[in-house]
């Protein structure tokens, strides 16, 4: 069986190869990798091999894996991936870098709000490396009410 390295090794030259078909400039393309199902050990290593950016499907086991990874804070990028209920919000803003698959406006407003509200009481020059927060919406563009995408407002 292939260790993490030896995976990210492989996964990054068939990204390489995909850009240089795409005539695309490899350093545009971000590896996310999921880390749901792996333990912080498994995590670690995978950002001893250069690693940086992580996805996580659940609030609760991710917060215990970024508690056991506190050392690497800053160099790692969390992600979350999965959806993301109401009561989680204030987590999310503060631990992840970014939040993908923003399907309700309230779940975007609160995130905003809190992310604000983590951020009060720092100094410009001493804000974490976390604190800008990005965000990706999940619209329903073709109406069929699939999974959990919001329907963008008709004009």
């Amino acid at each position: 069986m292939a260790t993490i390295d030896e995976t990210l090794h492989q996964v990054r030259a068939r990204v390489a190869r995909a850009c240089t078909a795409a005539h695309r400039d490899v350093q545009s393309v971000t590896l996310l990798a999921v880390s749901k199902t792996f333990g912080a050990d498994a995590i670690r290593e995978a950002f001893t091999a250069g690693q940086r950016d992580f996805g996580e499907n659940y609030v609760q086991e991710a917060l215990e894996k970024i508690s056991a990874l506190a050392d690497l804070r800053g160099a790692v990028r969390w992600h979350l991936i999965g959806a993301l209920q109401t009561n989680k919000t204030r987590d999310a803003a503060q631990y992840f870098d970014w939040v993908h698959c923003i399907d309700r406006l309230k779940i975007a407003q609160r995130l905003a709000a809190q992310r604000s509200d983590h951020l009060m009481g720092w100094s410009a020059g001493d804000l974490p490396a976390f604190s800008r927060g990005d965000f990706a919406l999940l619209p329903d563009w073709a109406g069929t009410g699939f999974g959990t995408a919001f329907r963008p407002a008709s004009r």
